[in-house]
């Protein structure tokens, strides 16, 4: 887990069987745009993205810090015009891509919710727990 952040992103091959599949390496396209996809936690479906950054891939779960409403400006698009952080549609919270820590908005010194992710070859997997499961990709 990283200091800032609730999730890490893990090198490839690092998760082993605690892993399910999300999508392709080539379904994430270069910022601002991100791959979104439905996780299901607690038998909840649930809005989530994922993102390249200078670090990795890092997903999330689409929900801001501060209303917990979705984050991309148009679907898909989570980044700032300059492209150096995770910005909300609603009230312009901005967020560190690597960690989903905010560090401007209203919900400053909170941090996304993010899920752990890791890549063998060309598939992308999120790390899976008894309550998270990966249901579908839009």
């Amino acid at each position: 887990m990283n200091e800032r952040g609730t999730g890490t992103c893990y090198p490839p091959n690092s998760f082993g069987s605690t892993a399910q599949y999300c999508c392709k390496l080539t379904d994430i396209p270069d910022p601002p745009d991100g791959h979104r996809f439905i996780i299901t936690i607690a038998t909840i479906p649930t809005n989530a993205f994922i993102v390249r950054t200078e670090n990795g891939l890092c997903a999330f779960i689409n929900r801001c810090a501060h209303h917990q409403l979705e984050l991309d400006w148009i679907e898909g698009k989570f980044f700032s015009h300059d492209l150096d952080h995770i910005i909300c549609s609603t009230h312009g919270a901005i967020f560190e891509p690597d960690t989903g820590f905010c560090v401007a908005g209203p919900c400053i010194g909170k941090s996304l919710k993010q899920l752990d992710v890791s890549v063998v070859g060309n598939k992308v997997f999120i790390r899976s727990s008894a309550t998270t499961k990966i249901t579908t990709r839009i």
